[in-house]
């Protein structure tokens, strides 16, 4: 990809990029296991039955940790193989009509890759030429055995996107990501404080789930806050220094 590319700077690379995006530190749950296992056999055989996937879920539940997992999976397992990922909501946020435009232009440029990484698509609804060029990397990638992976807040139905493009991404596999379920947040929780040497209790962590989002971000904001109270104050956690860290 070219400097010139109007691209917003980190809306398009390659790989290896984000080491600390893997599938071994990824929170697996009962809502994420199915897109967590096809993005691992995506990345580790060089045929699958599908040759795409659309993941979808609500924000900070580890739709972009998934597609960038792939990237650097691909990246060691299969140097040879082209990988890119294109953050499309940064793109149609960060740029104005006419940047968008010779953006969308760039991106079929990438159409010769082996594997594409579209992220965050909510919106495309409105632009009939990035749908367009959509469809032909989706036609010309699986032409040639590649794949390309898709990730959005809404199910595919929900875009807004032409019937052309949206036959497209459900002739793939299509998976959900849902909030994590009690047993789940609360061994994050708990991994998360392991982590950075904060043991946080059982008792507590199940506590806490019942009383913040069970999203990734929210629960790993929390256990910073308690982490900074805990070590300003001096004290273990215990149930009253969750209570004063978060004001609950």
């Amino acid at each position: 990809m070219s400097s010139d590319s109007k691209i917003p700077s980190q809306s398009v690379f390659s790989f290896p990029t984000q080491s600390e995006f893997t599938f071994s530190n990824f929170s697996v749950s009962q809502g994420s296991f199915t897109a967590y296992a096809a993005a691992q056999q995506l990345a580790g055989n060089k045929t699958v039955e599908f040759r795409s996937l659309f993941i979808h879920g609500p924000e900070n539940l580890g739709k972009t940790h998934l597609l960038i997992a792939i990237g650097n999976e691909m990246a060691q397992k299969f140097p040879d193989k082209r990988t890119f990922y294109i953050d499309i909501g940064l793109m149609l946020s960060n740029a104005d009509d006419f940047e968008i435009e010779i953006a969308n232009s760039k991106i079929v440029q990438l159409a010769e890759a082996d594997i594409i990484l579209f992220d965050a698509l909510d919106g495309i609804g409105r632009y009939p030429a990035l749908q367009k060029n959509l469809y032909y990397i989706y036609n010309s990638l699986a032409e040639r055995g590649g794949a390309t992976v898709f990730s959005a807040r809404s199910r595919p139905q929900g875009l807004g996107a032409e019937d052309f493009l949206e036959t497209r991404f459900l002739w793939g596999l299509v998976a959900g990501i849902q909030p994590f379920d009690i047993k789940s947040a609360e061994n994050v929780i708990m991994k998360l404080g392991k982590d950075i040497s904060l043991v946080i209790p059982p008792a507590c962590a199940h506590f806490l789930v019942n009383r913040i989002d069970r999203d990734f971000l929210s629960i790993k904001n929390a256990v910073e806050r308690i982490n900074e109270f805990s070590f300003r104050e001096k004290r273990k956690v215990t149930l009253p220094l969750i209570k004063e860290a978060l004001g609950l």
